[in-house]
Parts: C-alpha cells; structure tokens; sequence
C-alpha cells in the first residue's frame, strides 16, 4: 500500500503535487537542480546492489537533459533551505538497446529510465509516483506504450511495476548484465 495520497493539484504541465509525509511534488527537471540530481545520483546504490557498494558510474546523457530526454521527472520536498531533490526518472525515445520483441511493432514506445528514489525515501510511494508521472506523460504525449527495464536483483522495482499494471516484456542482455523488460499499452494514446 502506498504511503502518499492522490494528486491534488497540477504544477509545470501535468506533474501532480503528492503529498508523502512531508511534502513532495513531482514537476519537470529543471537546470537548477542539477548539482541535487548529482548529488541523488552519487549516494543512490548501483542497481541491485546494497548500498554500502559505493556509486555508481555517472552516466554522460545526465549532464544534458534538455537534449537528451524527452522529459525528465524530479521528485522535490521542502526543507529548511529550499527544495531537496529526492527523486528522478527520465523518459527517452526507444533506442536500439530495446529489443524488437519487447517494442512489438509500436510505433511510438517511451521507455523510462528507471526511476531512482533517496535512500531515506524509499518504500514510501515516490518512485510509484514517479512511475505513475511517466506513465501519464508518455499517454498526454501521444506515446502507445511505456516501456521500462531493472535488473532481477531489483525485486522492489520489479513488484513496483508488477503493482502498477506493467507486465513483464522480455530479458535482454547488455554486457555482462540480465536486464528485465516490463511495458504497459497505453489506453486513449
């Protein structure tokens, strides 16, 4: 069961404000919040990994958003010297490292990024949240499907999606790397 209530109000589009114990809203990224999202980024564990693993690998497409996303979600709160940042998600067109079998001759898939969540703030509903703000804009924005990937190590991610109507899709391997496909046929696109 998740933790937040229902969007009450609509914020820079369509990004709902959540309410998840102190206030949370989801909105677009903006440049300003990139030294917060490096920051998320660095003390956020590598997939499937506990977090006393240490970084992951910064990822290049993070230091250009604007050109390289079609939207970026970010999960904000207040605090005591303004928003802090606590969650993102990126949704990018389908690129060649989605497999053929998991796009299923759509002709507009939207994956996205899987969403990560501030240590301190998971298990309360924002990359729920998060996954149902992609979900929303890939349907707003003509999309017929919403293709998402985790690793089987990621049994939360994976019951996330499970729990939020997406159905498993196809494995594929990057590298060394099993990757899990989920999708979810967007209605009205």
């Amino acid at each position: 069961m998740l933790n937040c209530s229902s969007p009450v109000d609509r914020k820079e589009e369509l990004m709902p404000t959540l309410h998840c114990g102190p206030a949370v809203v989801i909105r677009l990224y903006r440049p300003a919040d990139q030294s917060q999202l490096r920051a998320l980024h660095d003390r956020t564990p590598p997939e499937g990994s506990p977090p006393s693993t240490g970084t992951q690998a910064w990822f290049s497409d993070l230091d250009r958003i604007p050109e390289t996303y079609l939207a970026f979600l970010v999960a904000v709160e207040e605090a005591d010297e303004g928003e802090r940042l606590i969650g993102m998600v990126g949704i990018t067109a389908a690129g060649s490292d989605v497999p053929a079998s998991v796009l299923q001759d759509r002709e507009r898939g939207a994956p996205a990024a899987t969403p990560a969540v501030a240590p301190e703030r998971q298990r309360q509903g924002i990359g729920a949240r998060l996954t149902e703000a992609a979900i929303t804009w890939s349907r707003d924005h003509g999309y017929h499907a919403l293709v998402v990937e985790t690793t089987p190590q990621q049994t939360g991610a994976i019951g996330l999606y499970r729990h939020l109507g997406l159905g498993e899709a196809g494995r594929s391997m990057i590298g060394p790397f099993e990757l899990v496909w989920f999708d979810l046929a967007l209605q009205g696109a």
